[in-house]
């Protein structure tokens, strides 16, 4: 009889091997309590209840992106970046772009979320398009720049050495500015992934919040 949620909690289990070990343990706890509590034991009770194993999966990590703990974590590891600056702003930024996916899979899941997911899919549009934006004008002004020099270093040698001192210093200028943008544009996205991050929780606080797995209770 319990052969069904067995197999239902050993494929939630699968989907959920991106948690921490102890904090894994604790959900299939307690979900496994859950389901024997209401006597649920066919998939189709299952399945009404809860969803797929994917679904649930899916809802469990959106709203373990949003819980005081993973939040608690960050601060602390924010505090060794001090430390450890480029290479924790790095992972934050993994962390950040990491949620973001949690919770856009969770929102898939759910479907009255459709019109927050429609939202944030908005709003990642909009930041996609600029970094977008950002790397052609990168591109642009390192390309100008080396076309530039190309064509206009054989002035040198000429009647028209001072045209190719212009053009060539016009080129090196563009070049330039092409490398300056780069440490910008880490920024930049190291930014975005942080505004997305927080899109991203706003929307799963409006879902999530209060009504999967959290902390050990549900809600």
């Amino acid at each position: 009889m319990h052969d069904l949620i067995d197999q239902y909690m050993a494929e939630l289990a699968g989907y959920l091997s991106s948690l921490d070990p102890e904090e894994r343990q604790d959900v299939l706890e307690f979900y496994r309590e859950y389901l024997l509590d209401a006597k649920l034991y066919s998939q189709s009770q299952i399945e009404t209840e809860l969803g797929t194993a994917k679904q649930l999966a899916h809802k469990i990590l959106a709203d373990y992106s949003l819980t005081p703990a993973v939040v608690q974590e960050q601060q602390s590891q924010d505090q060794e970046a001090q430390r450890h600056f480029s290479q924790s702003q790095t992972r934050q930024s993994h962390r950040d772009l990491r949620t973001v996916w949690w919770i856009i899979l969770g929102l898939c899941a759910v479907p009255v979320a459709f019109p927050f997911l429609a939202v944030l899919c908005g709003v990642l549009l909009f930041l996609v398009l600029m970094v977008v934006a950002f790397v052609i004008l990168v591109v642009t002004l390192f390309g100008t720049g080396i076309f530039l020099g190309l064509k206009t270093v054989t002035f040198l040698g000429t009647s028209y050495w001072a045209v190719g001192c212009f053009y060539v210093g016009l080129s090196l200028i563009c070049i330039a500015g092409a490398l300056l943008l780069l440490p910008l544009g880490i920024k930049l996205l190291r930014f975005l992934a942080s505004s997305a991050a927080q899109a991203a929780r706003w929307v799963g606080n409006k879902v999530f919040r209060n009504r999967y797995y959290h902390g050990g209770n549900r809600k």
